[in-house]
């Protein structure tokens, strides 16, 4: 099933969108993925374009989501979005970008990438949001270090 995808900032605008396909939808998971290109619309009308075909991972009870980004069927990497839990709801997936990410290579090596723009916006994140997204970055930190799904070569 076709699915628009939406990461929002935290005052609920848009930040970007792209379309995904739902492949499964279990318990507290919900796994989408891309055809190659994948396409990325943002608000200013700008389209990006990727090479990767993606598995995207979001979790109902954590504060982040994985793209598991290929490039001719071999994982290339992993894109971590520190990010609200997602809504569901007609054909569309939502959640709340959070600005920090992390991007985890095949040999788990971990690099940090926009930690200027959390720092500066963290200060209107609730108090609640900024401790959940403190656990989700221990609990990235933990899962690659341990090779725990989804961060796992196949």
């Amino acid at each position: 099933m076709k699915i628009i995808l939406k990461a929002l900032r935290h005052d609920g605008t848009l930040k970007r969108t792209w379309t995904s396909y739902l492949e499964r939808k279990i318990d507290k998971e919900i796994v989408c993925y891309t055809k190659t290109p994948l396409y990325v619309m943002f608000p200013s009308g700008e389209r990006k374009r990727f090479p990767y075909q993606t598995r995207e991972y979001f979790f109902q009870d954590t504060w982040f989501n994985v793209l598991e980004q290929h490039i001719n069927g071999t994982i290339s990497h992993w894109y971590v979005n520190i990010a609200s839990p997602p809504t569901f709801q007609d054909n569309s997936l939502s959640y709340i970008d959070y600005d920090l990410d992390f991007v985890i290579q095949p040999d788990y090596s971990i690099t940090e990438e926009d930690r200027d723009e959390f720092d500066l916006n963290k200060a209107y994140y609730p108090i609640d949001h900024r401790i959940e997204i403190e656990k989700a970055i221990k609990d990235i930190r933990k899962r690659t270090q341990q090779r725990l799904y989804p961060f796992q070569l196949r």
